[in-house]
């Protein structure tokens, strides 16, 4: 499977103004939320870059609330992200920072906080409405937009190469092909391990519930049929 698509070298079906500013923005912020696996209800935005420096010109901003609301690229909702998220009861707060040289230009950090759960992501928008997941919690990873337009299974773990096994094992009991892997530790707890698995075919909630009952698993969450 190629890392990009036909959809992503033409351009995306947006709001605009800008495929990179707005349209990868509220890409960011739907991939960030299906990461969470939930709307959260409180969220920091740190702006590096060209982000910290144009986002309200270019909606950034709102595009960024708009896509953790659910919204696709091209909903028409992401000019009213603000007053919604209000309606909805999801708070929010944009800080810029500075992430570091080897951050593309058009990157955030996002912080997602439901009760004592909480999720952070780094994501980069690096042209044409393409983006990449950097940084899942404290693993560093690479997923694009392409890849999570099909269906990922995004799973904390324990790191035990049994787990992974089991797991491949399982798919391919039920059909399952595996299209890529991204494995990754974190470096500050070699213990813990997030492993990205891009699936060809849909996957269902019964067949999801019988991979997290697996011993050594602290989390699952499902990507599928998202619209970026």
């Amino acid at each position: 499977m190629s890392d990009y698509s036909v959809f992503d070298i033409a351009g995306p079906i947006m709001i605009g103004p800008s495929s990179s500013h707005t349209a990868g923005a509220a890409k960011i912020g739907l991939i960030a939320r299906s990461i969470f696996g939930k709307q959260p209800e409180k969220v920091t935005l740190f702006l590096h870059g060209s982000f910290a420096q144009v986002y309200a010109g270019h909606a950034t901003d709102r595009a960024l609330i708009s896509g953790l609301l659910g919204f696709a690229p091209d909903d028409t909702r992401l000019c009213n992200a603000f007053d919604i998220a209000k309606e909805q009861g999801m708070s929010y707060e944009f800080k810029t920072k500075n992430l570091g040289k080897e951050y593309h230009a058009n990157t955030v950090q996002i912080i997602m906080h439901t009760g004592a759960e909480e999720t952070t992501i780094i994501g980069s928008s690096i042209g044409g409405g393409v983006v990449e997941i950097k940084q899942i919690d404290n693993f560093p990873v690479r997923l694009t937009s392409s890849q999570a337009r099909f269906c990922c299974m995004v799973i904390w773990h324990q790191h035990t190469a049994d787990l992974i096994d089991s797991i491949v094992e399982y798919l391919s009991k039920i059909h399952k092909k595996i299209h890529h892997q991204i494995a990754s530790r974190d470096p500050h707890n070699i213990a813990l391990s997030l492993t990205i698995m891009v699936l060809s075919q849909p996957l269902s909630e019964a067949e999801l519930k019988e991979i997290t009952k697996k011993a050594g698993i602290t989390k699952v969450v499902k990507l599928q049929d998202l619209p970026v």
